[in-house]
């Protein structure tokens, strides 16, 4: 029900209540005056004084809830606002202690398959572009903040100390060795080596290589002949050798240039991670370079050049990177639908982390509610209340006037032919 309808139907039950006490009040006026003239308006005048005592006690009840009844200070009354802060307190444990624990919800979560649901619903193309779409809006919106020049300040500033105070050698150190353990990058290097042997095959680049290299040792070394130095062996036989080379290498692990490679990289991962001096070497370079304004200024120029790119992709009708998107999150949903063991995975993941994160912020949410409920204004907490559940209070008041009123009777019955 609407909060218009809710207030609506308050204020009928209301009225109804009021309009029913006054209704009894008139009939004992109208018994009270015509009562000796006949007894059957004793009944009458019993009946209605009964139901005016119960209507005035039950509306003084449900007034006391919300209100001081006739702005009267009376103890136990005003219930609610004297109450305000407990009830946030009650509200906010109530809903911690028995809706939002683990065995509550983790039996939900499993019956309502959130993975499978999600990937279905994904996996729907206006569905995708649905998320890509909201997506984009808010990327627009963090881009217009991050336009602002106090923004690009901030990040030109964060990005330029963060570096300045990484250490950078000890970093590279370790990706280095996170890169190399296990002789992970020895299909790497056998890759690069192949495809330098492959493309030395080719005649027209060892020609065009053996001119480069010729025309570089003329062109430095003109005061010799070039037969002196290279000892004979043209340029042509000096690619041919390397391409041999290259080939061996790349077939041969045990290969004496792989090893001495292999000695090399293993040094400089060392000296990298452990050899202060170096490190220190390579931390001075870094500021040397840093605090050259050039840097500075190629900082805020890619700054401004991506920003640019996104945000005018980003106002066309038909967005590239929006549709890419949505095409990357339909294909990624379609996949993992699909793919039952993933699924499986996924699942057992968010059944191991769901609960730790129900025993972190249930408790939170529960100190929200309180803090909300506190924070309310008293008047517009009665108003509330009384509109959601004044309608029914009303039957009270009802039910009062009528029982109180029948009460009446019966005893006045019973006093005049029993007593």
């Amino acid at each position: 029900m609407s909060a218009t309808a809710s207030t609506t139907a308050f204020k009928r039950m209301r009225a109804m209540a009021t309009g029913l006490l006054l209704g009894v009040f008139v009939l004992f006026l109208i018994a009270r005056t015509l009562e000796g003239s006949a007894s059957v308006w004793g009944y009458i005048r019993a009946f209605a004084e009964a139901g005016m005592v119960g209507a005035i006690a039950d509306w003084f009840a449900v007034t006391a809830i919300f209100r001081h009844p006739l702005g009267l200070p009376i103890p136990h009354t005003a219930i609610v606002p004297r109450k305000q802060a407990a009830l946030g307190l009650s509200l906010g444990r109530f809903i911690s202690d028995y809706f939002l624990t683990v065995e509550q919800l983790m039996p939900k979560v499993q019956r309502y398959q959130p993975i499978r649901r999600l990937t279905r619903w994904l996996s729907r193309k206006a569905n995708a572009q649905l998320v890509a779409q909201y997506a984009t809006v808010w990327l627009q919106h963090a881009l217009s903040a991050a336009r602002d020049t106090r923004a690009a300040r901030y990040f030109q500033v964060t990005i330029l100390e963060g570096l300045q105070h990484a250490n950078l050698g000890r970093w590279i150190g370790k990706l280095l060795a996170a890169l190399t353990e296990g002789q992970r990058h020895q299909e790497v290097v056998e890759l690069a080596l192949q495809w330098l042997d492959e493309a030395l095959q080719n005649e027209d680049l060892q020609r065009k290589l053996a001119h480069a290299i010729s025309s570089e040792l003329r062109g430095t070394l003109y005061l010799k002949s070039l037969s002196a130095i290279a000892g004979g062996w043209s340029t042509d036989k000096l690619v041919a050798a390397l391409s041999r080379e290259l080939s061996a290498m790349s077939r041969d692990p045990e290969h004496e240039l792989r090893q001495s490679f292999e000695e090399a990289l293993q040094t400089l991962i060392s000296r990298l991670q452990d050899d202060a001096d170096f490190q220190t070497q390579i931390q001075q370079w870094q500021n040397d370079w840093l605090a050259e304004p050039a840097v500075t200024h190629y900082v805020q120029t890619v700054w401004s050049q991506i920003i640019n790119k996104i945000e005018l992709d980003l106002q066309q009708p038909h967005s590239l990177i929006q549709a890419r998107l949505a095409q990357a999150l339909q294909l990624f949903a379609r996949e993992l639908y699909k793919d039952e063991a993933a699924q499986s995975v996924l699942n057992d993941k968010l059944h191991e982390v769901l609960p730790l994160i129900i025993e972190k912020y249930r408790h939170r949410v529960a100190l929200y509610i309180q803090e909300r409920v506190e924070s309310w204004d008293s008047a517009e907490l009665v108003d509330q209340l009384e509109t959601q559940i004044g309608k029914d209070l009303q039957f009270i008041r009802i039910n009062g006037t009528l029982v109180g009123g029948l009460v009446g009777l019966t005893l006045h019955t019973f006093s005049q032919w029993v007593w």
